[in-house]
């Protein structure tokens, strides 16, 4: 089973610092440099989950700096393919992500080379995955730049008969698109997943979107989720590790486990 993965790839600086920063102003800790974004980690769960092959469509910066070749180098060791066009002018994406010892996080990102719009070399070769199975970030089909592209090879997959999923981050996205947008993007997509929290913002319960869309995942921030389709509810629970490096990802591996799941058989 054949995936092809629509999303951002960057560098994660995780930092898990042993104090309050805010309190004290200097701790020591620890810095973890790690592959990251959502696309990186929705392509990763799909090796992770037996899918083969997994090409990954994403924008990156200057093949020659070492952010590039780093992320390149991990997708090559996890038999990952890369559809990107080469970019010597933008940087790599990267994202600071920092753990407080509350639980709290916080989180700078920077897309750079991923904000590129795709062009038509890169959809071009993406169409010739022929992937049984498509998963988008929602960040490629929201942000305004990407959107085009994204949606040209969304509706050709469709248009073979490959099944489409899409991922609607970022959890804030409410704020610049409205509910009546989001569903006059939903033509090609099968499978819809987010955040509780982020389905309650738009308005949109599964049962609503079930008019659009063949299967709905919704899920917590607790150990809850819930897979709506026309035909019922599924529940179940996901763990939720403690350690900041396998809290990165986790809500990408349990869309990809789940599309795995049930969403073939949809």
């Amino acid at each position: 089973m054949g995936l092809l993965v629509v999303g951002d790839m960057a560098v994660d600086v995780l930092v898990t610092p042993d104090e309050d920063l805010r309190e004290v102003g200097y701790t020591e800790g620890s810095v973890l440099l790690t592959p990251g974004g959502s696309g990186f980690n929705l392509a990763r769960a799909g090796r992770e989950n037996g899918f083969s092959p997994v090409s990954l469509v994403c924008g990156l910066g200057d093949p020659r700096s070492f952010p590039a070749r780093f992320l390149a180098e991990e997708l090559q060791s996890l038999g990952i393919e890369l559809i990107s066009d080469k970019n010597t002018v933008e940087q790599t994406g990267a994202v600071f992500v920092g753990y407080l010892p509350d639980g709290s996080r916080a989180m700078v990102a920077a897309p750079n080379a991923n904000r590129n719009a795709l062009t038509e070399h890169t959809v071009a070769v993406a169409n010739t995955a022929r992937a049984p199975f498509v998963l988008v970030s929602g960040y490629m089909l929201f942000r305004a730049s990407t959107r085009e592209g994204t949606l040209e090879i969304m509706h050709r997959a469709a248009a073979r008969g490959a099944r489409v999923a899409l991922d609607i981050v970022p959890h804030s996205v409410n704020r610049w698109l409205r509910l009546e947008e989001l569903r006059s993007l939903l033509g090609p997509v099968d499978f819809l997943a987010g955040e509780h929290k982020t389905f309650a913002a738009f308005g949109a319960p599964p049962e609503l979107l079930l008019d659009d869309v063949r299967g709905v995942l919704m899920h917590t921030l607790g150990d809850r989720y819930h897979v709506h389709t026309r035909s019922g509810i599924v529940q179940g629970d996901f763990p939720r590790p403690s350690d900041a490096t396998q809290r990165r990802g986790l809500t990408d591996r349990l869309l990809v486990s789940t599309l795995r799941e049930h969403f073939i058989s949809l």
